[in-house]
């Protein structure tokens, strides 16, 4: 009697140690190992570039003139939704820009002309007018959007004769942002009739000097100094230092326009100081011959409290439509 009880026993473990065996097994074949998905290494980052073209490339643009602007927009695939660009300014009219996209790229473009707004009340001096640029994806009943960009432009930089450029009027409209846009424009002389039938030709542009380079980009640097120094002068010496870094665009002229935060401070009066620096140090010296007579991307970083401001001063030639450059962050 205990052998057959011991037999089904047995039988009765090996069929477990079986089945355990088994399950396992039949797990591995019924689940085979995930697919490995590759990362798009060559996935670059969204970039935007702005570009002053038109009548305007000179740089130097006035209140109550068009402005031709062209925009560039990188890193962004094509897909079935258009992108669009809305543009609002304080100098002009707002608009809605459809990017469209080059053939065998991930760059899409758009060029536009900016109608002016008539100014409520004139004001001598030149004026920054800022352009908010919003990219977005169009769909049927909303827009979606993908990034923010902001830049400043300087209208009216034109030099008063016998006295020295005013200081711009600054309103912020959002705490969160600097705001340097104004709602003024600039008084226009008087019309000087011609007093004599002969005509000579003047040149307007001061002539271009034999300065070195290293020289010339020294006195632009002690310039954005000094003007870091006026906007940042009324702060109390216990607060801790702060740093700004703004990129802007250089003209042979010595305007300075698409001026934009690279890097925020976080702080946005110390944020708003930097283009108030930028914009208070024009006009520049005209470019020297060894400078060239290409508009120059500069990025200047800027610290609070110390006796020189400008801790970094980078220069770079400005891109071609189509080139990309390092991109300001959001």
């Amino acid at each position: 009697m205990v052998y057959p009880a011991l037999t089904r026993i047995m039988v009765v473990v090996g069929l477990l140690s079986i089945t355990s065996y088994q399950a396992p097994a039949r797990a591995n074949v019924q689940s085979p190992p995930r697919p490995v998905i590759p990362q798009d290494v060559s996935a670059e980052p969204q970039w935007v570039t702005f570009d002053i073209t038109g009548s305007n490339d000179s740089g130097s643009l006035q209140i109550g003139e068009p402005l031709e602007l062209s925009i560039t927009l990188g890193g962004t695939p094509h897909d079935s939704m258009p992108i669009v660009a809305i543009c609002e300014a304080t100098h002009f009219e707002s608009q809605i820009v459809t990017m469209k996209p080059e053939p065998s790229s991930s760059v899409m473009k758009a060029t536009t002309i900016f109608t002016p707004i008539a100014p409520d009340r004139p004001s001598p001096g030149p004026q920054v007018s800022r352009l908010h640029v919003t990219f977005a994806r169009s769909t049927e009943t909303k827009f979606e959007r993908l990034m923010t960009r902001v830049v400043y432009l300087t209208m009216g930089s034109t030099k008063p004769a016998g006295g020295e450029l005013p200081a711009l009027t600054v309103t912020a409209e959002q705490p969160n942002e600097p705001d340097l846009a104004t709602n003024q424009a600039e008084t226009l002389p008087d019309a000087i009739p011609l007093v004599s039938d002969e005509m000579v030709e003047e040149d307007l542009i001061p002539s271009r000097s034999t300065q070195p380079t290293p020289a010339y980009w020294g006195q632009v640097r002690d310039l954005l100094n000094r003007s870091w120094h006026r906007a940042t002068g009324h702060r109390p010496i216990f607060l801790p230092h702060q740093t700004v870094q703004v990129q802007f665009r250089l003209y042979p002229g010595g305007s300075a326009q698409l001026m934009q935060i690279a890097d925020g401070s976080g702080a946005s009066d110390i944020d708003q100081a930097g283009i108030q620096a930028i914009a208070d140090a024009q006009p520049f010296p005209p470019f020297p011959i060894g400078v060239g007579n290409k508009p120059i991307d500069i990025q200047v970083r800027l610290q609070t409290q110390s006796k020189n401001g400008v801790r970094d001063f980078r220069t770079s030639t400005a891109p071609t439509l189509g080139q990309t450059i390092s991109t300001p962050k959001n």
